[in-house]
């Protein structure tokens, strides 16, 4: 007896495959499973550096603090007061009408506070590399501001002929007043630290984006008033 054609039984396979169930839940298992892995490494990467921002905030405010209650600056009082008692001799044969050096000021050790803030964010991130900027200002109004321009044309710029402080006395026209360093006597500081780092799960790397990422924060601390501060501020109106 010969047997039917393998064609006429390929209607009746078609059927039985659609109605068999077995087996689905591993294939929508195997197209769901990389994008929703993908998406929680994604949600803990995010986390993480979140984390690391909310850790560096709280050391930034931490040193600023310490920086206005001068508890930063206290390692440098300490070895001046030495330095003074050593010398307290050497100036009994000066005469009185000779003037005095004034005090070397304490002001802030910008050391320790970098250090501060530096042990915080290793604690969350220890191959994070972490770098310090400062900028003084005159105030804090002038804090990331362009010094004042007399601006004829209206263009933003300062053009040849046109008036302006020189509030950080380098005798040109700057977009931004500051000065580059911790600045003198009751200047303004804006101090800013960056923390560089490579993120924890390769997440990024995988959607093809770089695995290097940086995190920044800042905040304004005031130098203690211990000497009397120069003014900078001069008008020049040359080109």
């Amino acid at each position: 007896m010969m047997r039917p054609p393998l064609l006429l039984h390929r209607p009746r396979l078609l059927r039985r495959l659609r109605r068999d169930g077995r087996g689905t839940a591993i294939m929508e298992f195997a197209l769901t499973a990389p994008v929703f892995l993908l998406l929680l490494m994604g949600i803990f990467d995010y986390c993480w550096q979140l984390y690391t921002q909310q850790i560096l905030y709280g050391a930034m405010g931490d040193a600023g603090r310490a920086a206005t209650l001068q508890v930063a600056a206290a390692p440098a009082a300490e070895g001046e007061e030495e330095e003074g008692e050593a010398s307290e001799g050497e100036g009994e044969g000066e005469s009185e009408g000779e003037g005095s050096t004034p005090a070397k000021p304490t002001g802030i050790d910008m050391a320790t506070l970098d250090e501060m803030v530096r042990t915080r964010v290793k604690q969350v991130m220890p191959n994070a590399t972490v770098e310090f900027t400062r900028r003084s200002y005159q105030d804090f109004a002038g804090v990331g501001k362009r010094e004042p321009l007399r601006d004829d044309n209206g263009n933003g710029q300062h053009d040849d002929g046109e008036c302006f402080e020189d509030i950080n006395g380098n005798g040109v026209w700057d977009a931004d007043q500051g000065v580059d360093g911790s600045g003198g006597a009751d200047d303004i500081v804006l101090y800013t630290a960056t923390v560089s780092f490579s993120r924890v799960l390769p997440v990024w790397k995988m959607l093809g984006q770089s695995q290097h990422t940086e995190l920044r924060a800042s905040t304004v601390l005031r130098n203690q008033p211990y000497a009397t501060r120069a003014e900078r501020e001069i008008v020049r109106c040359e080109a």
